[in-house]
């Protein structure tokens, strides 16, 4: 901890509080995203009391894969463009 209070010093870094998904949200136009998909995200992510309290149906199911299967697509292609438009348009194979 003493080495990153000497580096943070050494570059005049500020210390400041982590930030908040939901603020990150905010700051990139995307909050009804975050609405939509956050909470269902933190209880597969936090699984404690769904699947302790739930019937494997209630969270196993195809609905749910699905709609993480289509997420995960949507997330890998806005990453393609972010990386292509980085790279001045330039093609990734």
């Amino acid at each position: 901890m003493d080495y990153i209070k000497d580096l943070m010093n050494k570059h005049e870094f500020t210390p400041s509080n982590h930030w908040s998904v939901n603020f990150l949200a905010k700051q990139t136009n995307n909050k009804l995203e975050y609405e939509a998909f956050f909470k269902l995200y933190s209880k597969y992510i936090h699984p404690s009391s769904w699947i302790v309290n739930s019937l494997n149906n209630e969270y196993d199911n195809p609905v749910f894969r699905n709609i993480f299967l289509l997420q995960g697509q949507l997330y890998a292609k806005r990453i393609i463009k972010l990386i292509s438009k980085y790279q001045n348009g330039k093609t990734i194979s």
